[in-house]
This record gives structure tokens, sequence and C-alpha cells, in this order.
């Protein structure tokens, strides 16, 4: 008994001696992620720098460097810094989004004012023994409430070779050739270098800088067979090395206008049904290729080159139905 109750003060005073355990703090993680900075469209060859909020889970500002990434880097662009960059029309609005561990958070950007891009256009006709080469310029314009305009003068001014440094214009209308709300012309000389688009609506200018290149022309395709009735095309040939939008035939009339286009072909030979019945007579036939197929819902490239070759005209036989219409006479 005396043992033991010698060894109970020893066993106390260790007991006393042992300081209080520390709560271990729980990890902090990131909670919310926001995305804040552009409240309205952006003018084209404008920029605006975006804020991201990062909150971890103890309520204080949460480090770390978040990802930026567009959904059409072509139309809006955005830096590591989180700057973006109009450079595009588009259809919809931009979606940039910004990741952080597990978390993103996005906002939409949408584009607004003049749009234009250069490039190239070059020409051979079977009758010619050389090709023709022309710069060749795309606009556009939306309004800051998304609106397309479909009439107005562009004016393009480009380096002091091109045009003996003189400015050339034209008007901005809906294109049976060219798609997504644009008007497509060519002019001479082909000269590289730096170009400005301008519009003035309202007493506003409206501007866009462009560059091109020449050396980036396609040559016209080659080989070119072309067979059509009222309503079918079959297309033979090749296409020109850098034609990634492909290739289409049209039939245009007299006074150049477009009756009747193929649809875009990647690879050749192809066949189907002209986009709109033709009536019987003579028409011009054109294959074009193009560097980038543009549509309704793509922004424009930087630079859109294309060319076209002039086969044999077509002439377009009498369709069952004109000929029944005859009879009927």
């Amino acid at each position: 008994m005396k043992r033991l109750l010698l060894l109970a003060p020893v066993t106390a005073a260790l007991m006393t001696a042992c300081p209080a355990s520390t709560p271990i703090p729980l990890p902090v993680t990131l909670a919310s992620l926001t995305l804040s900075g552009v409240s309205g469209p952006l003018l084209i060859d404008n920029s605006a720098k975006l804020t991201v909020t990062a909150t971890g889970s103890d309520g204080q500002t949460f480090a770390g460097t978040p990802i930026f990434t567009s959904s059409d880097a072509n139309a809006v662009f955005v830096a590591a810094d989180g700057t973006v960059m109009a450079r595009h029309l588009s259809s919809t609005p931009v979606v940039i989004t910004a990741s952080l561990g597990a978390k993103t958070a996005t906002i939409n950007v949408a584009t607004y004012g003049l749009d234009a891009t250069g490039g190239t256009y070059s020409s051979l006709y079977k009758a010619s023994p050389s090709t023709t080469n022309a710069s060749a310029f795309t606009a556009a314009f939306k309004d800051s409430s998304g609106a397309t305009l479909t009439s107005g003068s562009v004016s393009v001014a480009g380096p002091a070779a091109y045009n003996s440094g003189k400015a050339v214009s034209f008007d901005l209308s809906t294109s049976l050739g060219v798609s997504n709300f644009v008007k497509s012309v060519n002019f001479s000389p082909l000269v590289s270098g730096s170009y400005t688009a301008s519009i003035t609506l309202s007493g506003k200018i409206y501007t866009k800088t462009f560059i091109l290149d020449a050396s980036k022309a396609l040559t016209p395709p080659s080989g070119v067979i072309l067979t059509s009735t009222a309503t079918t095309y079959e297309l033979k040939g090749a296409a020109p090395t850098g034609a990634a939008g492909g290739v289409k035939a049209v039939l245009a009339d007299q006074s150049g206008q477009f009756k009747a286009e193929s649809a875009w072909s990647q690879t050749l030979p192809s066949g189907g049904n002209w986009n709109t019945p033709v009536v019987s007579g003579t028409y011009a036939a054109l294959v074009i290729s193009s560097s980038t197929l543009l549509s309704q819902t793509t922004s424009f490239p930087d630079q859109l080159n294309l060319s076209d070759y002039q086969t044999d005209n077509q002439v377009v036989p009498q369709s069952d139905r004109e000929i029944s219409l005859v009879l009927a006479h």
C-alpha cells in the first residue's frame, strides 16, 4: 500500500505539466471565383482589363493565378493578364473563361463597330495565258445594339505604293457570293502592308486596321471541268494549296450577277444541286477557291485569300418544266 501511495503524487505531477492541445487549423480552399470588367459590347480594335475575384473558405482573398481562355480568340483575344482585345465581329457574344483550381468563372463579350480584313484575289481566264492578282477587301458593320448595317460607304487607305497613295471606297451590302453580313470587293494593284478601313456614321468615325500579305495569294484552281444542268452540277479539277475553305462553282449572267452556286467542297471531284435552279441560257462559269470558309457564325479571318478560274461558258439546256411551258403555249 505504501508503494502505491508514493506513485500517485508523481502521476498527478506529470499530468499537470502537459500543456493543453492546440486545434489544427483547416486548410483554406477556394470558395468562389467571379469575373468582371466588361459591362457592354467592346468596340473593334479596343481592349479592356478583366478583374478576377477569388475568395477563400476563410472569407479572405485567395491567392492564385487564373488561366484565361476565349471561345473565339479570333474575335476576342484574351491575354494571360486578363486583357481582352476586340479583334473581329462575332455573330454571338464570345465567352471568356477564367480557371483557378477546380473553379471557373465566365463573362460574355460582344463586339461592335467596323470590321474589315484584307486579302488577295487571283483570277485566271481560260483564254488568258496569265493570272491577274488583286487586293481584296472584306468589311462589315454592327452597331452597339447588335444590328447589322447593310449600306454605307467604306474607305480603305493603304501603303504609299497602293493606288498612288489614294484611298479606295466601296458600299456595304449583302452579297450572294459571300456570307456573314459582308461585302467583298477587289481592287488592283496587290501591295503588302498596313491598311486602315473607315466609315462615318452619325458624325462618328469607325476604323479597323489590318495587314495584307501579298505572298499568301492563292493560285487559281487547275484542271477544271464543269458540267451543269438547270438544277445540278459536276465539278472536276484540283484545288490550290492553301484553299482550306474549299472550292465551289458559280454560274453568272452576262452582267456578272451570280445566279447559281454550288456548295463549298473540301475535295474534288464533287457534284450536287445548285442552290437555285437556273433557266436555260448561256452563263459565265467560275470555280472559286478560298483560304477560309466564311459562314453566318464565323468571325472574319485576319486575311482572306480567294482565287478563281473562269472556264468555258455553260450552256444550260431547257429543263423539262420549261419545255412543258413552251408546249403548253
